[in-house]
């Protein structure tokens, strides 16, 4: 064993790298996320709700039935995504996944009645906001067996159904989390209208409380589902959030991105005045280090948008016959795009990953654009190149007008395409005819 000196060069990516890259790498609800996580934690950044809203994986149209201005309000800012009936009663599945949560044996056949009753009462949200006495008239029993049975029925799944109102639902929640206490049940009974328009400062007036501390009560009610009955409807219709949205108006294509929310969030002029007059030079030192991660964070969020806008309108420049549905789908390759852009590869796979593009034909997940081209040659080739997508449109379309008494074996269909001018192998076309699920010649006979 001895000691040396052994002299090296090393590169090291600093902490605003990462984080860029991880930035890039998200789609827009993970941004969206990430964006609300630091405005609960950093103070210095504000966070201003505009007109405009990121369209969700949902539909987000479904309206409320308002009870007051502050409630529906604070419903239009606390609503999940979600596609749900007009009535409850109009899906078995929610009636049945209700009533095998109760005991077999405990009620009476008319207490049977009127639990059905209520259930079929549900508003789209899962609240049931009929009075107790008229209830108790139409089914002809007592209020305090109305009452009896809705105490039951609030102990069932999901968390917070048969609540009066969009309070009491939070309220329910909250408790049954064990995360409620009396300034948190203040800030859902008074303070809901406050968190739907941001007034942060009249919450922190009002319960004496930090800005910090405001920010975590409401992340902590953002939390909470004000639609108990969203996801308990099978079949729901699922929805995909457009990343990038391709539209042309006029013979002009356009590219944006669907991340306009991010201009809601911004530096905060009030603790940028608080810094340049504070004598507390360790309250200073405080804010000076939450004012650079904010700026960080938003300068990678812009260098985020400007990489993914300059990626988009390359691979839209290379596929308008594509998006403009006058051609197929030409070979085109993550390098190709970066040696365009004078970018590393690895920058345009980031940029493109798990983010959906939209153009007027369809919505398809980006990184499936991207193929490696194949060789075309001989007589009848119309490129240099074509894809394997274009490949497999070409066997079913040659096995669809083939005789079925004599259906092409995998070797005739390489003759085919090799007329075609496209040269591939017999077990390249056996494995894109598998792909395609078609059966080989034997079994199509």
């Amino acid at each position: 064993m001895d000691f040396r000196l052994i002299p090296e060069q090393k590169q090291q990516l600093s902490q605003n790298q990462i984080q860029s890259l991880k930035i890039l790498a998200m789609d827009s609800v993970e941004l969206r996320e990430l964006m609300q996580n630091e405005y609960l934690e950093n103070p210095v950044l504000e966070y201003q709700k505009n007109d405009y809203s990121l369209s969700s994986r949902q539909n987000q149209d479904s309206a409320y039935i308002p009870t007051s201005s502050a409630e529906s309000i604070a419903r239009e800012e606390l609503k999940q995504p979600c596609e749900i009936p007009d009535r409850a009663g109009n899906s078995p599945s929610v009636k049945e996944h209700l009533m095998n949560q109760l005991p077999k044996g405990r009620y009476t056949p008319e207490e049977y009645r009127l639990i059905e009753y209520l259930i079929e009462s549900l508003d789209s949200n899962g609240f049931f906001t009929e009075p107790a006495q008229e209830t108790a008239r139409i089914n002809r029993v007592p209020v305090r067996t109305v009452y009896a049975c809705l105490k039951d029925l609030k102990q069932l799944e999901p968390c917070g159904i048969f609540s009066s109102g969009l309070q009491e639902c939070l309220l329910y929640q909250a408790r049954k989390k064990g995360v409620l206490d009396q300034t948190f049940e203040e800030i859902i009974r008074n303070h809901l209208e406050d968190i739907a328009e941001g007034k942060i400062s009249s919450i922190t007036r009002a319960l004496h409380i930090s800005t910090a501390a405001a920010r975590k009560y409401i992340g902590a009610v953002r939390a909470l589902n004000p639609r108990p009955l969203a996801g308990f409807i099978p079949g729901e219709t699922q929805y995909i959030v457009p990343d990038i949205i391709l539209s042309l108006q006029d013979g002009q294509w356009e590219v944006r991105l669907n991340d306009n929310w991010t201009e809601d969030y911004r530096i905060s002029d009030y603790y940028l005045h608080m810094m340049e007059t504070t004598r507390d030079e360790q309250l200073w030192d405080y804010f000076r280090m939450k004012l650079i991660r904010a700026r960080m964070l938003l300068k990678n969020v812009e260098q985020r948008r400007a990489t993914i806008l300059a990626v988009s309108q390359t691979v839209l420049e290379w596929q308008t016959d594509y998006f403009a549905g006058q051609g197929p789908l030409k070979p085109m390759t993550m390098t190709g795009i970066a040696e365009k852009l004078h970018i590393h590869t690895s920058t345009v796979s980031r940029s493109v990953q798990n983010k959906y593009l939209q153009f007027p034909k369809e919505t398809v997940l980006f990184k499936n654009l991207f193929s490696l081209p194949i060789a075309a040659s001989g007589e009848g080739a119309q490129s240099l190149a074509v894809t394997s997508d274009h490949i497999k449109k070409r066997i079913r379309a040659i096995i669809a007008s083939e005789n079925p008494a004599r259906p092409y074996s995998d070797q005739a269909l390489s003759a085919e395409l090799e007329k075609e001018g496209i040269s591939i192998s017999r077990r390249t076309v056996a494995k894109y005819r598998e792909e395609l699920h078609i059966a080989g010649s034997f079994l199509r006979r």
